[in-house]
């Protein structure tokens, strides 16, 4: 949970522009600490789906792990790319990471808004009702998806805008 909440609090830190161009040594240093944070949470959570799984059963154990397995890999890109000096590749790492990061909370979120509009149809204690295992999968992987779209969106635009 300590991993969780640095993870959260240094998110906004690395996606200011501001901080990248004025304090790019805060910026470094920040995710470095979210790049340790992000591995640490990740693979102790893939010990412990491994270990003891999760309250949801199979599929919030497999969800979960996926879950983990991806914020390890971003944290991984996104910190080797920054050391190959490959800041576009660099970015998008960065930017799954951000999204994965806040997954924690987008995950309590969508229950908070379901609650608040449905009251609470199709949730179980045991996380096996309809949303639970909507959401279970809901909490990263759309968001995943759309930025995946936005990159190749992009792409596709960077040349007609030209240089610089």
């Amino acid at each position: 949970m300590i991993g969780g909440a640095i993870i959260t609090a240094l998110v906004p830190v690395q996606l200011a522009g501001p901080v990248r161009r004025r304090y790019p040594s805060l910026h470094r240093w920040s995710g470095r600490l979210l790049i340790l944070a992000a591995s640490l949470t990740g693979a102790t959570g893939l010990i412990y789906i491994g270990l003891r799984g999760t309250i949801g059963g199979f599929d919030m154990s497999l969800s979960f792990a996926l879950y983990g397995f991806c914020v390890l890999v971003a944290a991984c890109q996104t910190l080797r790319f920054a050391r190959q000096g490959e800041f576009a590749r660099h970015r998008r790492g960065g930017l799954r990471l951000a999204v994965l990061a806040l997954g924690s909370w987008i995950y309590r979120l969508h229950y908070g808004l379901w609650f608040m509009v449905m009251g609470g149809i199709g949730v179980q204690s045991d996380f096996s009702g309809a949303f639970d295992l909507v959401n279970i999968w809901a909490f990263y992987l759309p968001y995943l998806i759309a930025l995946e779209f936005w990159f190749r969106r992009e792409a596709r635009q960077a040349p007609l805008l030209g240089p610089g």
